[in-house]
């Protein structure tokens, strides 16, 4: 039987295709589990047949912060005004006819 490593905090080995136990045929190692406990000999071996991957850090990509956009008006810039001050209005003080006017 092989000596196993203490088990580390962060995973160095991860399963990629399901694989038996050497020690012990009716356990199954299902991809995702963590093996970093195994020696570093049976490591070599399951990485060399495909069976476990070494787990590499991913730097988290810096994107750049994106410029808040615009908010869009409430109303469409084809929507008709309201409370204008022109002769329809109704502040003219008159009925817009200029001969109403004095």
């Amino acid at each position: 039987m092989a000596k196993q490593q203490e088990k580390s905090e962060k995973p160095t080995h991860k399963v990629v295709k399901e694989f038996r136990d050497i020690a012990d045929f009716n356990m199954v190692h299902e991809v995702g589990d963590d093996v970093s406990h195994f020696d570093a000999d049976r490591l070599a071996k399951l990485v060399t047949n495909g069976h476990v991957e070494e787990v590499k850090e991913v730097e988290k990509p810096k994107t750049p912060i994106k410029p808040a956009t615009p908010a869009k008006p409430a109303t469409p810039a084809s929507a008709p005004k309201t409370g204008g001050t022109g002769e329809n209005s109704g502040e003219t003080g008159g009925s817009g006819n200029p001969e109403d006017q004095v």
